[in-house]
């Protein structure tokens, strides 16, 4: 008998393909760099499509050879569809697609559940061939930034700085200064950005590693995210410069902002991650 609660996930050659318990099928054709780590987690959701009384508890996971930043795409996508289900997460060995009786994979995950503990996140590595290509890419800077999303547990809404020039939607955040800690860059930032300045610390949220183009160069950020809580509506005046001109404030609620399609797609499993500490902390969302 087939566990209704599992899911099955494929990576090879940069082409997904997610299959439920009942072998519906969701297959990309879109090589993975064109896909958003965001619409990946919304798509397994909507494959397996939760409901109240059944969700993933286990996630079965298959990487063939592809690129490592495919690899970590999907890695991070399985963990964050993991923590938002609490389910465990068992990498099976790389397997060929189409592949075979689907039972048969199943009661293959169920075994090695049964022989050895499940880990519930993965690390993707490059020590890991040939299921990892190690790409030949070569980065000018890194950048470190820290930001964070500020709950408002009254209104039930959070933080969000919105783009005046391109009505992009993201957190605040920036570059984190020398001798700075992670959550007091985290903290200034959110402070000269918003003018918001009475909020308490919660607790990490993700770390979201992106790469961009910058005067012809390739630059690599890791931007550390950080929780917090708003303990007073009261605004000081924000650090006048022009770029945080360009800013905007703008209070959504979670599932509102999920749904935005103005809100960066990378940003979107960071709230996903956000709905589950907050219910977890016994925060009300709705």
């Amino acid at each position: 008998m087939v566990d209704p609660a599992l899911l099955f996930v494929v990576a090879e050659h940069d082409l997904l393909v997610a299959l439920k318990f009942k072998g519906r099928i969701f297959s990309t054709r879109k090589h993975f760099l064109k896909i958003q780590d965001a619409e990946l987690l919304l798509a397994l959701n909507k494959i397996f499509q939760p409901t109240k009384n059944i969700k993933p508890k286990t996630i079965l996971l298959s990487l063939g050879p592809q690129s490592f930043s495919t690899t970590r795409g999907v890695i991070t996508t399985a963990n964050a569809l993991a923590f938002a289900y609490d389910a465990q997460i068992v990498r099976l060995p790389a397997m060929n697609f189409p592949p075979g009786n689907l039972e048969e994979i199943f009661a293959l995950g169920n075994k090695i559940l049964t022989h050895q503990k499940p880990k519930i996140f993965l690390r993707p590595t490059y020590k890991n061939p040939p299921n990892i290509t190690v790409p030949k890419i070569k980065i000018s800077k890194f950048h470190i930034s820290a930001g964070g999303l500020v709950f408002n547990p009254k209104n039930k809404k959070a933080l969000f700085i919105r783009r005046r020039d391109t009505g992009r939607i993201g957190l605040p955040k920036g570059h984190v200064e020398k001798g700075e800690s992670l959550v007091s860059a985290a903290t200034r930032e959110i402070i000269e950005e918003t003018g918001y300045e009475h909020f308490q610390y919660l607790g990490k949220l993700n770390v979201v590693k992106y790469r961009f183009h910058q005067a012809g160069k390739l630059h690599e950020k890791t931007e550390h995210q950080f929780l917090f809580s708003l303990r007073s509506v009261r605004v000081r005046k924000r650090l006048a410069t022009k770029e945080i001109a360009n800013l905007q404030n703008l209070w959504l609620t979670l599932p509102a902002a999920l749904a935005d399609q103005h809100v960066y797609p990378n940003l979107k499993i960071s709230l996903v991650l956000a709905i589950k500490i907050l219910k977890h902390r016994g925060y009300i969302l709705n």
